[in-house]
């Protein structure tokens, strides 16, 4: 058999340098917890490099494109020379060559470098991010590279134990007193925590409370607890969970906490509580006017105590279901 010859064809391909090579695109800043105590020393902001090099045979410009970047107009990342000396990067407002002279920012000629740096100093806790175009030669619709900038600083932290309040529930017109306690920790100054409750209807008492204040000296190195106090009642049947907000006045740092509250005049739903105050509280038996059925009223003493433990009271849920079990039938018998 006979095999035609392979057909020869003639490629021609171009091979493309980059004209701008770019030591780093990405830099990442990482401070201590107690960064703002070492304000005042020389080692406590942060400058990484970035290296521009001309590569190619032909002089090029470059620009940084800026615009409606925050963290850069409000001075979290700054542009230092490779003296230490604060400058501001060429900007790139067209989309035409640079009019850059030799020997000025933003002109290379072949062969050249500049080196600038980035140096980042936060002024408040949090996660700082910034994303520059790098624009060469003009090319405004064409970004060279992107220069990601990133910077952490961590903030305190605010815990509340329990996680979730779960309050015991309570006869109408009875006002339980729960405990918890809130940990601050990692804050760099003072703390000042101001508490937000929801609005509830106008029968419901639901109120928050710091016995020992809500001032924290200082917390950067070691958590320091805080007690709090919920204070609830109701005078007409309610159940529902809401959402209690703790916020530090001066990072606005928050924390929200689920509560759930449930007052009813049913003795079933409130035997738990029954059972455990029976020698602070008064039950009385009466006729509703008219004939009707009985009306139970049940009546709290000065001496009342306190529930004190929320989380103690919802771990043993299920233990004391079952003697209110036992004791419903008791009584029905």
């Amino acid at each position: 058999p006979s095999y035609d010859a392979t057909p020869i064809r003639r490629v021609l391909a171009t091979a493309l340098r980059p004209p701008l090579e770019v030591s780093h695109t990405r830099l990442s800043f990482q401070f201590p917890v107690d960064y703002f105590k070492k304000e005042e020393e020389e080692s406590s902001h942060q400058i990484q490099m970035v290296k521009l090099s001309n590569v190619c045979e032909k002089a090029v410009t470059w620009a940084l494109d800026m615009s409606g970047q925050q963290r850069v107009e409000d001075g979290t990342f700054k542009f230092v020379l490779a003296s230490g000396a604060f400058f501001v990067p060429p900007a790139a407002k067209c989309s035409r060559p640079s009019t850059t002279q030799p020997g000025e920012i933003g002109h290379l000629d072949p062969g050249k470098k500049f080196k600038f740096g980035v140096l980042c100093s936060p002024s408040h806790h949090g996660l700082f991010t910034a994303s520059l175009s790098l624009i060469v030669n003009g090319s405004l619709t064409q970004p060279y590279r992107c220069l990601e900038l990133r910077a952490e600083l961590p903030g305190g932290t605010i815990k509340v134990n329990p996680p979730h309040i779960a309050v015991q529930p309570v006869p109408l017109g009875i006002t339980l007193t729960a405990q918890f306690v809130i940990t601050v920790e990692g804050f760099h100054r003072s703390v000042d925590l101001d508490v937000s409750v929801p609005k509830m209807e106008e029968y419901v008492y639901f109120c928050v409370k710091f016995p020992e204040g809500s001032h924290i000296e200082e917390c950067s190195h070691h958590p320091v607890d805080l007690p709090c106090v919920l204070e609830f009642s109701s005078s007409e049947p309610i159940s529902c969970m809401e959402y209690i907000t703790f916020t530090e006045r001066s990072t606005r740092k928050r924390k929200k906490v689920p509560v759930t509250v449930t007052a009813d005049n049913s003795v079933f739903t409130v035997y738990d509580f029954l059972a455990q105050n029976l020698n602070s509280i008064g039950i009385k038996v009466g006729a509703e006017e008219g004939g009707g059925a009985p009306n139970l009223v049940i009546s709290s003493s000065s001496s009342m105590p306190s529930m004190a433990d929320t989380a103690q009271w919802s771990s043993s849920k299920s233990n004391s279901s079952a003697s209110v079990s036992s004791g419903r039938t008791q009584g029905h018998s």
